[in-house]
């Protein structure tokens, strides 16, 4: 169905839905960082405790995980959310198992 010079490829005969912009946050959403992040560290502990890799090849391989700079890796890490998530995985010594049930999509 033509109408003027634009094309109309859906007819719509609903009213549109109302969107509460109240309720709508701009930016990030922040469970889902945090999800990353919890991520990140784990991948971290478990490259640094299962294999015999250097820090500078862990960084550059979290960064192709994750899609961030080693240096953005680094600085997320060192927040201090982050540096319990390490120290409670250091003090809880878990083994591959525990990553494998927890994130059973990623490659351990």
């Amino acid at each position: 169905m033509r109408t003027g010079k634009n094309l109309l490829l859906f007819a719509n005969n609903e009213e549109p839905e109302e969107v509460d912009e109240t309720v709508r946050r701009e930016g990030r959403n922040s469970k889902l960082m945090d999800m990353r992040n919890e991520l990140m560290a784990a991948r971290l502990y478990w490259y640094r405790n299962f294999t015999d890799k250097r820090d500078d090849v862990i960084y550059d391989l979290l960064s192709i995980e994750f899609f961030l700079t080693p240096i953005r890796i680094q600085e997320v890490l060192l927040e201090d959310e982050n540096m319990v998530k390490l120290q409670k995985l250091k003090n809880e010594r878990p083994d591959t198992k525990v990553f494998k049930s927890r994130w059973p999509h990623w490659v351990w």
